[in-house]
């Protein structure tokens, strides 16, 4: 199974404070390898430690093939997955140590939808 983004975000401690973040970005831009380009910039504050600390929401689409669509229907079987209490996945931290995450309370909208695959010969 494979992860794509549509979007990222990077983290930096500049050594100065006050920097005008429009030329952060313009700046680098200009290095950056073509298709790759910074939007924004944006200064951390408060108790905010990381650009993931300050982010609100994230989209997720989870692509089936076809056939594992189909068994996965009707949508009850998913939504029964879905309306459980709690929603534990693994995740693996800083250190190393694998630990239970309930992704449950992060689910805000989720919307069911096939995908065609098509295999090329």
């Amino acid at each position: 199974m494979g992860t794509t983004s549509e979007g990222e975000y990077l983290d930096l401690r500049l050594k100065e404070e006050g920097y005008d973040l429009e030329l952060l970005v313009s700046q680098v831009n200009d290095v950056c390898p073509e298709g790759v380009e910074v939007l924004e910039a944006v200064e951390l504050v408060g108790k905010q430690t990381s650009g993931m600390a300050a982010c609100l929401a994230a989209d997720y689409v989870i692509s089936l093939s076809e056939e594992l669509y189909e068994k996965l229907m009707p949508k009850s079987r998913l939504e029964e997955f879905f309306d459980q209490e709690s929603i534990i996945v693994k995740k693996k931290n800083k250190k190393g140590r694998i630990n239970d995450l309930d992704i449950k309370r992060g689910l805000s909208l989720m919307n069911f939808h096939p995908m065609k695959v098509w295999h090329s010969k």
